[in-house]
């Protein structure tokens, strides 16, 4: 999902929640960025900090969700710049899994 012109993609691992930011197709380098996460689920909202990993990455660590959640995913990254996506539960037909 997108909010402008960076897009995330979702995937949930066992592990935790991971998201690939990307712009028109180019990987956005996510080093040194600070990520926060907003799970609403049942009408109660939770936030979670996240780490940036790898080139392009955010990991939350132990995050999982459930069909009917709303996600929002916000970063700043290093130089002060801030995008958001948002995955509504209603157009998140299926989150992607892997078996990591």
């Amino acid at each position: 999902m997108n909010d402008g012109e960076t897009s995330f993609e979702l995937v949930q691992r066992r592990d935790g929640l991971h998201f690939y930011v990307e712009d028109h197709g180019e990987l956005v380098r996510t080093a040194g960025s600070t990520p926060t996460l907003i799970v609403r689920r049942n009408g109660a909202e939770k936030s979670h900090a996240g780490k940036p990993q790898g080139d392009n990455a955010l990991f939350f660590a132990g995050v999982r969700l459930q069909p009917s959640d709303d996600v929002v995913v916000r970063v700043t990254f290093v130089q002060g710049a801030v995008a958001v996506g948002r995955f509504p539960a209603q157009l998140r037909t299926r989150v992607s899994t892997a078996s990591r």
